[in-house]
């Protein structure tokens, strides 16, 4: 009978033990799960910063049993192209792909791009992101 340890041995020379490898670096940036398509409108005014993610605010719809596909990240501000930006920012951005729709994980740092709305509230989306520098 093989025991455990020889199994595991085994796998391990094989390469096989992918969940147990250390995971490949992130990117200061989230994924989208599909590629939307932007407008090719003349570029908005945009606001270039860095944080990191700290909280978020979700709303439900009327039913109280789904999320509205809008929703705001909360980040701790660690520098601004606006000096009027003060932490922490909230920014709004759909959340389904193809809507542009983007998810940030807490406790990561992210350099984004965002427009101010008619009433003043922050929001991006994909497209902007890309518009958004690299971190240095």
């Amino acid at each position: 009978m093989t025991s455990f340890f020889a199994i595991c041995l085994a796998a391990a020379q094989a390469g096989s033990l992918g969940d147990l490898a250390a995971p490949p670096p992130l990117p200061n940036r989230p994924e989208p799960a599909i590629r939307c398509a932007c407008p090719q409108d003349a570029p908005e005014e945009k606001i270039v910063f860095t944080g990191i993610v700290v909280d978020a605010e979700l709303r439900v719809d009327a039913s109280g049993r789904a999320v509205q596909p809008r929703q705001a990240t909360v980040f701790r501000l660690i520098r601004a192209d606006d000096p009027a930006l003060k932490t922490p920012v909230k920014v709004w951005h759909p959340i389904e792909s193809e809507r542009c729709g983007l998810s940030f994980d807490y406790g990561r740092q992210y350099t984004l791009a965002a427009r101010r709305t008619e009433k003043g509230a922050l929001e991006t989306d994909q497209c902007l992101l890309r518009a958004a520098p690299a971190d240095e």
